[in-house]
Parts: structure tokens; C-alpha cells; sequence
């Protein structure tokens, strides 16, 4: 479990230090560099990942899925670097940093518990470090969601393998029939009761079977007044909640999930009871991190202060970071307020920046 992550020279991020808990909510107005940490943290664990693979070079100007080094550094700057740390050690045990050499050319350095990725690819201390590759994929085993509803419904075809959800949910199906297909229901039987108390009007969620020329997997549901309804044919909130649901109870679930606009599509009475799902969860299951963004008081409303992390633009257009625990009312609320209501009492920059750094 990460305990801080560290941005330095990122886009708005000139120098960032954002403290994790299990569950962690980012709050702020658009453009403040939320979804940016999420990506960086995703970009960096899949990076180092490789590494341990020994599937990729130490070297290069593509980060992760191409994405290029010059989207991602600060405007004017020529090196950028993310740090990832666990407990209250002060080294990172992860790290990814990029800086341009003679050439201009872009070069990638990292480190995974203090040993350059060069040794894990082909150093000769990689018998080693051999030992500690299951531990380092443990640590690094990092998802981010972006869901897209018209991946959920899709009809996946029957080639397709895998039990977990990808990044945009368009595995959803497959991975909800591999719950279904276990010995052990106990992961399928939460995902239905978890969406149940979400739509209150679900009887049932499952993970259709169809041969012939369409074959494939679907997701279709029951409701109180119709049954065998085609993903296709219900609302994007229900698609987004059935997908976070699966990839939570997922046998290939990761240690750190990241969940962009975690309340996108859900009425608010079920923003509130999705956030408790999801604390729930992780009393169950220790091991688990979840850092999410959102603009919903509802969500926040389930959480306390301490897991929410306001940011803000400075007038020189990097971003300060602070927890909601530390708003001035914060300590003086006594419970009159709920988080989702301490927070939408100012706008983030009018506590979290100085009066120096605010914009006229």
C-alpha cells in the first residue's frame, strides 16, 4: 500500500507531495491536476512492472502505451519524476524519472526498492533481486478505470479470455462470468448484492452465454418489471456501478485501484451507498487501496476529512495540495457538518492556497 506519492515537474505539478490512505478521494475544480496523479501513479507501476518482466529496455521515448514524455513534463522544463513511497520511510520504493540528454532526446531511469530497473532487466544482480520480483508485481499491481459504458455492453466474443476488467470495462462480461463459473459464489453473490442496494428496483446481474454467428458474453440484467434486459439497454450509472463492482471482487483484483470520477452516472442516494460498499470492502480486504477522484459532496458524505485531499491552482499554474481535515472549520465542525458539506463550503483555493498564491 502506498503511503505518498511524490510528482515533480508533471504538467501543473511543479512539486507535489500527496499523503495516501487506503482510501483516498482528490476533490477540486477542473484542470487542478486530479486525474493527472491517478495516470501517473498507473504509468509508473506499469513501467516498472516491465521492468521486472525484463519486457522492456531501460531506455526510451515512450512512457507507457506511447505515451510521450512531452505530455507529460511541465511546460519549460527538461526532466520530470514520480515517486511512490510505503509506510514512513523517507527513500521510495518505486520511482520513474525522465530527463532529455545531449541529444535532446528523452531518457528513463527507475528504481524499484532502491535497485535501478537496469539490474532487474539484465544487471548482474538480477539473480539477485530474482527473489524479490514477486514482491515488487505485488507492490506495482496498480489498475486505473476509466470506464466506458459502451465497452461494458458490449458483446465480448467467446475467444476472449481474462477475469479481470480492463482499464475502459470491456471486460466486464468475461470477468463476471468467471466469478459466476467459481466453486466459490461468494465474489458473484457480492457483486449482485452490492448492485441490488445500488438499483433498488435489480433482482439480478448476469453474464449471458449466446452461440451461432453472434457468439459471445453479455452482461444482461433483471428488474422488478422486466427480465432479460441487454446491457445495451440500460443506464450508463447501472453499467458503471456493475463494472467498479466486478473489477473490486475480481480474482485478479490489483493492490491499488484507481477510479476516475467515481460518481459518474449514479443518482445520489447511490453515491452515498457505492462510497460505504467501497469502505466496506476494504475493512475486508486490508491489502487493498483505493484513490479515487470525484466532484460529488455525496460521495465525500461517506467519508471523513482525513481520506479527502482538496487541490487548487497557484496564479503561477502548479498546484497545491491539502487535506480537507485541514480546512479551517475543519477542527471546529464537531460533527454539524457533514464532509461532503465542510467541503463545499469554499472554494478549494480560498483555504488551500495563501493569500500570495491565489490569483487576483
Amino acid at each position: 500500500m502506498f503511503s505518498r506519492v511524490e510528482l515533480q515537474q508533471v504538467r501543473s505539478h511543479a512539486s507535489t507531495s500527496i499523503s495516501l490512505a487506503p482510501l483516498t478521494v482528490f476533490v477540486g475544480a477542473n484542470a487542478t491536476g486530479k486525474s493527472t496523479v491517478l495516470g501517473m501513479i498507473e504509468r509508473t507501476c506499469a513501467r516498472l512492472r516491465a521492468a521486472v518482466d525484463a519486457q522492456s529496455s531501460a531506455h526510451g521515448g515512450q512512457f507507457v502505451d506511447g505515451y510521450a514524455y512531452d505530455a507529460l513534463v511541465r511546460r519549460g522544463s527538461e526532466q520530470f519524476s514520480c515517486n511512490l513511497f510505503r509506510g514512513a520511510q523517507d527513500v521510495p520504493e518505486a520511482r520513474v524519472s525522465a530527463a532529455r540528454d545531449a541529444q535532446r532526446a528523452w531518457r528513463f531511469e527507475g528504481t524499484i526498492f532502491d535497485a535501478p530497473t537496469s539490474d532487474w532487466i539484465e544487471g548482474p544482480r538480477r539473480s539477485r533481486l530474482a527473489g524479490l520480483a514477486s514482491r515488487a508485481r505485488s507492490m506495482l499491481s496498480t489498475v486505473l478505470l476509466a470506464l466506458d459504458p459502451t465497452r461494458i455492453a458490449q458483446k465480448v466474443t467467446l475467444s476472449t479470455s481474462g477475469d479481470a476488467v480492463v482499464g475502459d470495462g470491456g471486460l466486464a462480461a468475461v470477468a463476471l462470468l468467471q466469478l459466476a463459473q467459481r466453486r466459490d459464489k461468494t465474489a458473484y453473490e457480492a457483486v449482485v448484492a452490492g448492485m441490488r442496494a445500488l438499483v433498488p428496483c435489480l433482482l439480478n446481474v448476469r453474464a449471458v452465454v449466446s452461440t451461432g454467428a453472434a457468439a459471445g458474453v453479455q452482461l444482461v440484467y433483471d428488474f422488478e418489471d422486466a427480465d432479460d434486459i441487454a446491457a445495451t439497454s440500460v443506464s450508463e450509472g447501472t453499467l458503471l456501478a456493475t463494472a467498479l463492482l466486478i473489477a473490486l471482487h475480481s480474482d485478479d483484483q490489483p493492490r491499488v485501484l484507481l477510479l476516475d470520477d467515481i460518481e459518474r452516472g449514479l443518482h445520489p442516494t447511490a453515491q452515498i451507498r457505492f462510497a460505504k460498499q467501497l469502505t466496506a470492502l476494504l475493512a475486508a480486504q486490508p491489502e487493498l487501496q483505493i484513490v479515487a477522484t470525484t466532484h460529488s459532496p455525496f460521495i465525500l458524505d461517506a467519508l471523513k476529512p482525513s481520506q479527502v485531499r482538496a487541490f487548487a491552482r497557484r496564479k503561477d499554474g502548479s498546484v497545491a495540495v491539502k487535506s480537507l481535515a485541514e480546512h479551517p472549520m475543519a477542527s471546529d465542525n464537531q460533527g454539524a457538518l457533514t464532509t461532503g458539506q465542510l467541503w463545499s463550503l469554499d472554494d478549494e483555493a480560498s483555504w488551500v492556497l495563501s493569500t500570495e498564491e491565489r490569483a487576483p
